[in-house]
């Protein structure tokens, strides 16, 4: 929903010290700043907020296990990294007008978390090797998933995603089989 800006929220937007660049309109691949340049400087939610303690945190921790990953893993990783910062770029542009009522951090954090199962599929986590699968499990911790209502709730979506993309590859596999006459070519 769309509303009025304001001349002050408009000077907010213009006199706030960020890095309104090309890192907070377009995030690096392969990087972590933007929780710390773009999202934390203008929320200012402290170390256990969603930019530092939880963006930031996980983003360097699978940045450190990047070579634990298959070829293809690297990819998921690189992309989902990215994927996740782009998301919340809305985030910032939006952001200083928080000062006057706009998002908090457990708003910031819940919008954050919202895009998580959607990324993790659309960059192919269901596509990866259970290796893959036992490098994210274990650089994130099976206690994080199941401590929290949102890791469950993260956990449960990207599952429930992975589920359909398999169903659509089994129709898939089986129309093929079908309009072959019955002769599997894979």
């Amino acid at each position: 929903m769309w509303s009025l800006i304001t001349l002050s929220q408009i000077a907010l937007l213009a006199c706030a010290d960020l890095k309104f660049d090309s890192e907070c309109l377009s995030p690096a691949r392969n990087t972590c700043t933007f929780y710390t340049d773009c999202l934390e400087p203008i929320y200012h939610c402290g170390p256990n907020g969603y930019p530092l303690g939880y963006g930031q945190y996980f983003c360097q921790k699978f940045s450190i296990e990047t070579s634990r990953f298959s070829t293809k893993g690297r990819q998921w990783l690189a992309n989902i990294m990215l994927c996740l910062q782009r998301s919340l770029i809305p985030e910032t542009i939006a952001a200083p007008i928080a000062t006057t009522g706009g998002r908090t951090c457990d708003q910031l954090k819940d919008v954050a978390l919202s895009k998580h199962a959607g990324c993790y599929v659309e960059c192919g986590l269901c596509q990866l090797n259970p290796l893959d699968w036992w490098v994210i499990v274990s650089t994130v911790g099976i206690k994080s998933v199941i401590s929290s209502f949102e890791g469950v709730g993260q956990a449960v979506e990207a599952a429930s995603l992975c589920v359909g993309w398999y169903s659509l590859l089994a129709v898939f596999l089986a129309m093929v089989f079908v309009f072959v006459g019955g002769r599997a070519y894979l």
